[in-house]
């Protein structure tokens, strides 16, 4: 029996510039990583910035727009903090 090895999918997001580029895990987790350690925003505890981006680049559709990608990785980030919180 042969296996397929199938390739994987290209998706692409469109940028606040309206240019559409190829996703980039790497940019995900960079940019999620960066808000999570922004001081400004106060102790962020339990939010895996690894575990955001994977779960970002498991959700998303070819030719979100960059906002929508922003509001994936807050509505992620909200469901694990509020999850690691309900047994008070």
């Amino acid at each position: 029996m042969e296996t397929k090895n199938p390739k994987k999918m290209i998706k692409y997001v469109i940028k606040r510039s309206g240019k559409k580029e190829e996703i980039c895990e790497d940019k995900i987790f960079y940019r999620i990583k960066k808000i999570i350690d922004d001081p400004l925003l106060g102790k962020l505890d339990h939010i895996s910035s690894l575990i955001i981006s994977k779960e970002v680049v498991d959700n998303v559709i070819d030719g979100v727009t960059t906002t929508e990608l922003d509001n994936i990785a807050a509505k992620i980030a909200m469901e694990k903090r509020l999850s690691h919180h309900i047994n008070y």
